[in-house]
């Protein structure tokens, strides 16, 4: 497969460093070990603001996007994600990234900024063509015109690698330099005059193609491994 995404989840209270280290003292060395063309990790290590306009989970959560993963491999993977404790679960998805930041650090080290992680789940009974319509067709123009975006990354889930995984339809990767990029409104949505018309347009529009209640959104550190 081309690209696949592993999610490891650990309750609120478990320390971030605590995590931190699960992630890459344990996981990471094990997982290196294994064969793939290339690997990433963002995870929960910096703490977010008490009041956002964006809700976010208050879990601790790790993402492992893994490039060039065999089939025959997947078990071995599933087992190494496992070992770190939590709830973990996987998907093959489709990859496409409409706006992309030239790298230009060193692998192992943090990429500049935060990423806005969001799982996302379509309206009940829309068509997996009216669901990607709107989500690339109109939602990514809008995003890329209102937001400071450094890079936005759209992972259009296909089969899950896990019968006890949520049944996430997207999962979105938005990179921003700046967290008053994200957290600031009149940053987040176009400027001052602009930002309450904008907060609405954005709004109103999730609300029409996405399951509101079901979204999870996360304030993530993002590492290449293996680039």
């Amino acid at each position: 497969m081309e690209k696949a995404i592993f999610i490891i989840k650990q309750p609120s209270d478990v320390v971030l460093e605590d995590f931190k280290s699960v992630i890459f003292d344990q996981l990471l060395p094990r997982l290196s070990r294994l064969k793939c063309s290339r690997l990433k990790v963002s995870l929960t290590e910096t703490p977010a603001p008490k009041i956002s306009v964006i809700p976010l989970k208050k879990e601790r959560l790790a993402l492992i996007s893994v490039w060039g993963l065999l089939k025959k491999d997947e078990k071995a993977w599933k087992a190494a994600l496992e070992s770190a404790g939590g709830v973990s679960f996987g998907y093959e998805v489709d990859e496409s990234i409409p706006v992309q930041y030239e790298k230009n650090w060193e692998d192992g080290d943090p990429s500049p900024g935060f990423v806005l992680l969001t799982l996302l789940k379509r309206k009940t009974g829309m068509s997996d063509e009216a669901f990607i319509g709107e989500w690339h067709g109109n939602h990514t123009p809008m995003a890329i015109e209102i937001h400071p975006l450094w890079s936005y990354i759209r992972n259009v889930v296909g089969r899950p690698l896990d019968t006890n995984g949520p049944e996430f339809d997207g999962i979105v990767e938005e990179h921003y330099l700046e967290m008053r990029d994200i957290f600031n409104p009149a940053r987040m949505f176009g400027g001052t005059w602009h930002m309450i018309r904008n907060m609405v347009r954005v709004g109103v529009h999730c609300n029409s193609f996405l399951n509101y209640r079901e979204i999870e959104n996360y304030l993530l550190t993002e590492y290449h491994i293996k680039s």
